[in-house]
C-alpha cells in the first residue's frame, strides 16, 4: 500500500519550500495522463483484483527494473514526487472538503503511479530530484481546473513560480454523456488563457533564470477506438483474457462473472464495490467509447475535429501571449507550445490494461517525443 505518498505530502508542505530555493521546481498541471493513472500493470478491469489492491493485498508500487527496461534510464532508485492537494478555494463546505480529500488520497495510493508518468520520466532526465517535482494534476480534470491547480502550486511555493511549468489537458474535455457536454474550442481556449494569465499575474519570479511555461498539445485519443492494434490488445479483465474491443462491449452491463461471484461469496465486504464499479471504461467517456451507447456514426470524426480545434486554439493563445510579453519587455517568462503529440501513434503496447489510459510504454513514448521537441527549442 502506497501510504508513503500521503505522509510525504504533509512533510514536504512544511519543510521543502523552506529548505530549497523555491524556483527550482518543475510543476505539472493536467489530468490522469499526467498523474500516471492506471499506468501500473497490476490495475485492470477485474473487480476481485481491484478489491485486493484496495485492501492492500496486491502491491501497486513502481517496479524499478520494469522502469529501466521500458524507459531505458539507469535509475538506481525512484524517490517520491510531491503531490499537491486541493486548496481552501476548492471547497464548498465540510462535505466537499472530506470528499475531495478522500478522492485525492484514494487516487494517489491506489490508482496513480507518478513514477511511471511522462512528467516524472522527463524531469529525471532534466536532472530534477523527485522532491523538486510538483504534481498539481488530478484524475478526471478538465482544462477548466487550470486555475485551481495553479493555486495548488503557488500555495506550496509561497507564490513563487517554478522554473518550468507544464500544462497538459488531453482527454476529459472530450468526455461526456453526449457531444453537448464536450468542451467547446472557445471554452477550452478561454480556460487555458485564464490559467496562463493567472500564473503570470499571480506568480513571483526568484532569480535571473526566469520561467518557462509549456503548453502541451492535445493527443490524438480518438485512435483508441480506431487503431486495430489497440482494439485487439489482449488484457486481463472480468477474470479472464479478452481484447480491448471485447471489454468495451461490456459497457451496458454490470453483470458479475462466475469467478467474481465466487470471490464475492468469500469476501462479502466487497459487495458495494462490485455493485458500483462498471464492467468497462465505456461509461467514463461515452462520447468516445460510443458503440453501445447510442452515439451518431459521425461522432469519432467530430471528436477528431474538436481535438484539432483545441490544438489550434492552444497554439494561437501561446503566440498571442508571447507577443504581449515581448511588447511589455517581459523577458523573464517564456511561453512555448509543444506539438509533439500531434504525430504520436499509439499501439496496443502503449495502452494500459483498462484500454483507456497509457501504459508505461505509452508514457515513455510521450516523454521521448517531448524531450526531442524541447531539445530543438533549446538549440534555437
Amino acid at each position: 500500500m502506497r501510504v508513503r505518498k500521503i505522509v510525504i505530502l504533509g512533510l514536504m508542505a512544511f519543510s521543502s519550500a523552506k529548505l530549497m530555493a523555491k524556483s527550482e521546481y518543475v510543476a505539472f498541471l493536467g489530468d490522469s495522463i499526467t498523474t500516471g493513472a492506471v499506468t501500473h500493470e497490476a490495475l485492470s478491469f477485474s473487480k476481485p483484483k481491484l478489491w485486493d489492491i484496495f485492501r492492500g493485498r496486491v502491491s501497486v508500487e513502481p517496479d524499478l527494473s520494469r522502469y529501466q527496461g521500458v524507459v531505458g534510464d539507469s535509475l538506481t532508485s525512484f524517490g517520491t514526487p510531491i503531490r499537491l492537494g486541493p486548496t481552501v478555494s476548492e471547497f464548498f463546505g465540510a462535505s466537499s472538503w472530506v470528499g475531495l480529500h478522500l478522492l485525492n488520497a484514494w487516487s494517489r495510493v491506489y490508482i496513480d503511479t507518478e513514477e511511471y508518468s511522462w512528467g516524472y520520466i522527463l524531469a529525471r532526465r532534466f536532472g530534477y530530484a523527485p522532491g523538486q517535482m510538483l504534481f498539481a494534476a488530478q484524475d478526471g480534470a478538465r482544462v477548466a481546473a487550470g486555475i485551481r491547480q495553479s493555486q495548488r502550486v503557488l500555495k506550496f511555493t509561497d507564490g513563487v513560480l517554478p522554473e518550468k511549468i507544464f500544462l497538459f489537458y488531453t482527454g476529459n474535455d472530450l468526455c461526456g454523456p453526449s457531444m453537448d457536454y464536450v468542451t467547446s474550442a472557445k471554452d477550452f481556449a478561454s480556460h487555458l488563457n485564464d490559467t496562463i494569465e493567472f500564473l503570470i499575474k499571480r506568480g513571483r519570479i526568484v532569480g535571473d533564470a526566469g520561467v518557462d511555461i509549456y503548453v502541451v498539445g492535445y493527443l490524438g485519443i480518438v485512435q483508441l477506438i480506431q487503431n486495430t492494434s489497440v482494439a485487439e490488445k489482449l488484457i486481463s479483465a472480468r477474470e479472464k483474457v479478452m481484447t480491448c474491443k471485447e471489454l468495451l462491449q461490456q459497457s451496458t452491463s454490470n453483470e458479475v462473472s462466475a469467478k467474481g461471484k465466487e470471490y464475492l461469496a468469500k469476501n462479502p465486504d466487497s459487495s458495494l464495490f462490485f455493485t458500483m464499479f462498471p464492467n468497462s471504461p465505456a461509461p467514463w467517456c461515452p462520447t468516445l467509447f460510443s458503440k453501445n451507447l447510442g452515439a451518431t456514426p459521425d461522432q469519432p470524426q467530430r471528436l477528431a475535429n474538436r481535438i484539432r480545434s483545441y490544438r489550434e486554439a492552444s497554439k494561437l493563445i501561446v503566440t498571442k501571449m508571447k507577443a504581449n510579453l515581448i511588447k511589455a519587455q517581459n523577458k523573464q517568462i517564456r511561453l512555448h507550445y509543444l506539438d509533439a503529440g500531434r504525430s504520436l501513434n499509439f499501439g496496443g503496447d502503449d495502452i494500459a490494461e483498462d484500454c483507456f489510459h497509457l501504459s508505461l510504454q505509452g508514457q515513455a513514448k510521450v516523454a521521448n517525443a517531448l524531450q526531442k521537441e524541447l531539445a530543438a527549442i533549446q538549440n534555437d
